[in-house]
């Protein structure tokens, strides 16, 4: 699968520090180090999603897109949307789950985050959504999917369309799951199906960082070596 990356500079005092993957307990002290921007659709977002999908009124509905860490960009912090087009307010929630056998279906996916509920903008760009906080996904090479869910309004004249484009070279990583007039439960994704319309990827982006230690994080390690040296010279 292709990826995107995007990279940003990283705090030259930081890099200087050696560092490990470091998970739950201590991702809320990291800072986001370099980043990249996992994509498997083919907009260039120069206009609106060439399509969208939406649900009949009142069923719930989960889309996901399969991808795969690169390289060290192992934590995922936003998801990046974006809505075809909208009629009246909705409201969505954005997720990632783990892809327990790793085979790219993710009809045995683990939910591991979730965003607050979220308005829905539709329009010419991508929408940005921030989790609660940092999400260990795994190694280089980890499956993995990140995605949408809403239940759709059956009130008149509100409606809502995940923005779908065509997928990099022909790929199908878009995955969809429907509940017939009742909520979407995100923990249960089996029976999922492949996407197959006419555009064939969501146009959902997660965002993957190297996490670095922050200021904070340095200093206490930094204090603890010179107190453990100290020790050390003094036996």
């Amino acid at each position: 699968m292709k990826t995107t990356v995007r990279r940003f500079p990283t705090a030259i005092l930081l890099s200087m520090m050696p560092f490990t993957h470091l998970h739950s307990a201590t991702l809320a002290e990291l800072a986001a180090g370099e980043s990249t921007v996992y994509v498997v659709d083919s907009s260039d977002l120069v206009g609106p999603a060439a399509s969208g999908i939406s649900p009949t009124a009142g069923t719930g509905i989960v889309c996901v897109n399969n991808f795969s860490i690169l390289a060290e960009y192992s934590t995922i912090t936003v998801v990046l949307v974006q809505w075809s087009l909208m009629y009246g307010t909705s409201y969505f929630t954005a997720g990632i789950w783990s892809d327990p056998n790793q085979d790219g279906i993710p009809n045995d996916a683990v939910l591991l985050a979730s965003s607050a509920l979220t308005p829905a903008v539709a329009g010419e760009f991508l929408q940005q959504v921030q989790f609660p906080s940092p999400q260990y996904i795994g190694p280089e090479g980890t499956s993995f999917f990140v995605g949408v869910y809403w239940q759709e309004s059956s009130q008149q004249g509100v409606d809502l369309f995940m923005g779908k484009d065509r997928p990099i070279q022909g790929e199908y990583a878009s995955w969809q799951k429907k509940w017939t007039a009742m909520p979407p439960n995100p923990s249960d994704l089996s029976g999922a199906t492949v996407y197959q319309g006419t555009h064939r990827a969501f146009v959902i982006r997660p965002t993957g960082v190297v996490p670095e230690p922050s200021v904070g994080l340095l200093f206490a390690t930094a204090a603890w070596l010179l107190t453990r040296r100290s020790r050390i010279g003094s036996r």
